[in-house]
């Protein structure tokens, strides 16, 4: 079966992490968002994946390439204005004439879609939506159920007092041909605000309602969180989290089947310490006395000084944290640099920021290439 990857936008939610590179090349356990989902997909024996992508598309298409590598067939289709979820699938309408699946590349889940496409086939939809219940559904486009799991109404971010349910869209839908007939062409649409609604109406659109773990990891909490989970056991990877002889700390496959990272193992210095789960790139460095407290994502070429800290955080690649700085529930992106002493807690830092030796950081998030010094 084939699959569309929605991965056009801008992933501002996600910013400043996603002010550098796209929201599919952003590191889970080392490596790029998008071979998880597609190590996901093969899982399912969805092998031909069509990636719709916009917003700095060059990285993604030189990282996978036709991909071989990961096991797939896949193909491009690169939008020069956005087009929305619907004109994405609108502009591939002759090539689709089986049932696709359609997929935001935001979201971490390890639903059945082998399950998924039983019950759509089962029930002759024209659309089938994987449907989650959350907490606070005004987020996200929420729906009314009947008895037999058809959706009656289909209702975009409504206030959560006016939601109908806490049942929501999970990012995953299974077309038939005929329901990409009923997009506008020719402009820029949503499904999510045209399609479903129409569909709902005409009792055409089914739920699909799944336990599965799911989370829409476009925040940077929600990153923080995904990784959490998956260092936690309360999510599987569908890349094996392993170990690896003469490896401190876990690694992570780069593709079913082919174990990696490549490049250097990793040094721990006498008396340094990993505790809990923790990921560790190639050529990772942790000098005497210093110490990662899992769970824990350390990127390629990261170096932690002596006396240096790091916990509950994940930290891409050739980030630097000085002799006895700390590290405690952030994200750090390409290359930052943590000065000697500084304490840096519960922020968010772009690419190639610098916070300079003895600053305080709490709960900050800063722009790329930002100098942060005592009079910040």
């Amino acid at each position: 079966m084939r699959a569309l990857l929605l991965a056009g936008g801008q992933a501002t939610r996600l910013r400043p992490l996603t002010l550098t590179i796209p929201k599919a090349m952003a590191p889970v356990l080392g490596r790029p968002f998008l071979e998880h989902l597609i190590a996901w997909l093969c899982r399912h024996d969805v092998r031909d994946i069509t990636l719709l992508l916009g917003y700095l598309a060059d990285p993604i298409r030189a990282h996978f390439g036709d991909g071989h590598a990961f096991g797939v067939r896949l193909t491009y289709a690169v939008e020069d204005v956005p087009l929305g979820s619907g004109g994405a699938i609108k502009q591939l309408e002759r090539e689709l004439t089986e049932p696709f699946f359609a997929l935001n590349a935001d979201i971490y889940t390890d639903l059945d879609l082998t399950a998924m496409a039983t019950a759509h086939q089962a029930a002759g939809a024209e659309v089938t939506i994987a449907l989650v219940r959350v907490p606070d559904p005004s987020a996200y486009g929420v729906v009314a159920l009947d008895a037999d799991g058809w959706i009656t109404r289909f209702v975009e971010k409504p206030r959560r007092e006016e939601a109908p349910s806490n049942l929501v869209n999970a990012g995953a839908w299974l077309f038939e041909p005929t329901a990409v007939r009923r997009i506008a062409a020719g402009r820029f649409s949503m499904v999510e605000q045209e399609l479903f609604p129409e569909l709902a109406q005409a009792r055409r659109l089914l739920g699909y309602q799944t336990d599965s773990y799911w989370v829409d990891a476009g925040t940077p909490q929600r990153y923080l969180q995904l990784h959490r989970d998956l260092l936690t056991g309360k999510a599987v990877s569908p890349l094996a989290i392993v170990e690896r002889p003469g490896w401190p700390g876990f690694t992570v496959q780069t593709a079913p089947g082919v174990p990696g990272p490549d490049g250097p193992p990793p040094v721990v210095a006498s008396g340094g310490r990993l505790e809990g789960a923790v990921v560790l790139g190639a050529g990772v460095r942790i000098g005497s006395g210093a110490a990662v407290h899992g769970p824990a994502s350390l990127g390629a070429g990261v170096v932690l000084q002596d006396g240096a800290r790091v916990a509950d955080s994940v930290l891409w690649d050739r980030c630097r944290v000085g002799a006895r700085a700390t590290v405690t529930g952030s994200v750090l992106a390409d290359g930052c640099v943590v000065g000697a002493g500084a304490e840096v807690t519960g922020c968010v830092l772009g690419a190639g920021v610098h916070v300079a030796s003895g600053v305080r950081l709490h709960g900050a998030v800063v722009d790329p290439d930002t100098t942060v010094d005592a009079s910040a």
